[in-house]
């Protein structure tokens, strides 16, 4: 069984306990990002977030979360400075 999120190496920004993984409960994903459950569940709703559902369980892909990740990281400008 991979360690929680919560023993994670702070200075990883990809966990171990992550790799292997194709999916991450909500739990788990408000755990990676340091957010809390209700956030992941908003991102859902306003289709912020891909999700696959399974009967009323839903699982979050790790690559459509990496992809979500990137897309809003603010790009490094050199103008800025």
């Amino acid at each position: 069984m991979p360690p929680s999120p919560s023993q994670s190496n702070d200075q990883n920004p990809d966990p171990g306990w992550i790799q292997g993984h194709l999916v991450l409960t909500v739990a788990e994903a408000a755990a990676l990002l340091r957010v809390s459950v209700k956030s992941i569940y908003k991102a859902v709703k306003n289709g912020k977030l891909p999700v696959v559902r399974i009967g009323r369980t839903i699982r979050i892909p790790v690559h459509a979360l990496k992809q979500t990740l990137e897309r809003s990281a603010p790009a490094d400008r050199d103008d800025e400075r």
